[in-house]
């Protein structure tokens, strides 16, 4: 079943970096301790112990360790696209699902109570080879393989609803600035706010 995907431990001293290069395939990396930054794009992103970073067919992006006082550790499971054609069924076409993602580049924040099952199931792919029970280890691991890449379909949906509610909600404080900013010798009670954006006056 290893052909499935492949499972890569890195660990990188402070300071030290490793280049990412994803070719045809997909990798999702997951922060097990430590924290780091992802250097590509023009843009610089940090990540944290528990953060999955999502990296798509095509990309390459540097990560560097930044933790001071101990090793960044990564664990890494490279997936080929044949793997989620042959995995998908009427109900969900999970080559199409993973090329829809609608961004390059993702990082799942370690808080996502979703994450940390993602995580552990990360941990048991990897120690399966080492397993002495092999009775039905094979549907085992595709089933587990196949939970965890509909998990993290889901929560890829879930965190980019986050982020675009919180871009949304920064834009709109930006404006609340910006109305207060231009009226300063106007009426600028909660009561005025309130019917200027449409919101209460105690959210503001």
């Amino acid at each position: 079943m290893q052909d499935l995907y492949r499972i890569t431990s890195y660990h990188l001293h402070a300071g030290e970096n490793r280049t990412f290069r994803t070719g045809s395939k997909y990798q999702i990396i997951l922060v097990t301790h430590g924290s780091c930054r992802i250097c590509g794009d023009s843009q610089t992103q940090p990540c944290y112990s528990s953060d999955i970073i999502f990296l798509k067919p095509g990309q390459t992006q540097e990560i560097v360790s930044v933790s001071q006082k101990s090793n960044c550790r990564l664990l890494g499971i490279t997936i080929p696209e044949e793997s989620l054609v042959m995995l998908s069924d009427p109900t969900c076409d999970l080559a199409a699902n993973f090329r829809f993602a609608p961004y390059n580049t993702a990082v799942i924040p370690g808080e996502m109570k979703s994450t940390m099952l993602l995580r552990n199931m990360i941990t048991k792919l990897d120690t399966l080879k080492d397993e002495d029970m092999k009775p039905g280890i094979e549907l085992y691991e595709k089933s587990l393989f196949t939970t965890f890449l509909v998990l993290f379909l889901r929560t890829c949906i879930q965190s980019d609803q986050m982020y675009q509610f919180h871009q949304k909600k920064m834009l709109m404080i930006d404006d609340v600035f910006e109305y207060i900013s231009q009226h300063l010798t106007e009426d600028l009670s909660l009561k005025k706010l309130e019917e200027v954006f449409f919101i209460s006056g105690e959210h503001i």
